[in-house]
């Protein structure tokens, strides 16, 4: 597994690269997507896996309705990911 050290640097040299390719127009896209990632990402972050390992008494039901939620928000973060894909506009000679 990777320390914290060696995710900040891989996010870090990610970002940089982000920053010199992309354009200012695509730059605003990219945040706003970004934004919109790590708000969806917060539920699923925090809520089902501690939820999961701290519950005393899993039945069939419980498990399927995290699931469910899992499930769902996966989909809706995936959704923000690829949803908000816009046409590029051309860019004058």
């Amino acid at each position: 597994m990777m320390s914290q050290g060696g995710v900040f640097v891989l996010q870090f040299s990610g970002a940089i690269l982000l920053a010199r390719s992309l354009t200012p127009y695509d730059m605003g896209g990219y945040t706003a997507g970004a934004a919109a990632i790590c708000i969806l990402g917060i539920p699923q972050a925090l809520g089902l896996m501690p939820f999961i390992i701290r519950e005393p008494d899993l039945g069939c039901h419980i498990l399927a309705s995290a699931f469910i939620v899992n499930a769902i928000l996966a989909a809706a973060l995936s959704l923000a990911i690829v949803g908000p894909e816009r046409p590029r506009r051309p860019v004058p000679a």
